[in-house]
């Protein structure tokens, strides 16, 4: 029941107790967690030829359309089609590759 539906005096301090509640944050584990898979993405991302790699961080990182990613390379957009394939799948290996690592 919202709190418009309330008499006013119950109303009243239903909005002041939602008033003291904290804010929903995620935990801080959380942020440091994010914090590190976002260090090691980007990581990964320097390890790619650089030709991908300005894919990658113009799409992903800049939010850049694939025409506007085809215009500023001056290549089409089938070129930057295929070449973002490529980096994700190379992105996709390199973390497979860190999961074998981590579990021995």
């Amino acid at each position: 029941m919202p709190l418009s539906a309330l008499p006013a005096s119950e109303a009243s301090a239903g909005e002041k107790l939602l008033e003291r509640l904290p804010e929903a944050q995620p935990p801080a584990s959380a942020a440091v967690a994010q914090a590190e898979a976002d260090a090691r993405l980007r990581a990964a991302v320097d390890l790619l030829p650089e030709k991908h790699r300005q894919l990658v961080q113009l799409r992903f990182f800049e939010d850049a359309s694939l025409p506007e990613i085809a215009a500023a390379l001056r290549v089409s957009v089938g070129t930057v089609k295929s070449r973002l394939h490529h980096a994700l799948s190379k992105l996709r290996r390199m973390k497979s590759v860190e999961g074998l690592l981590t579990q021995s």
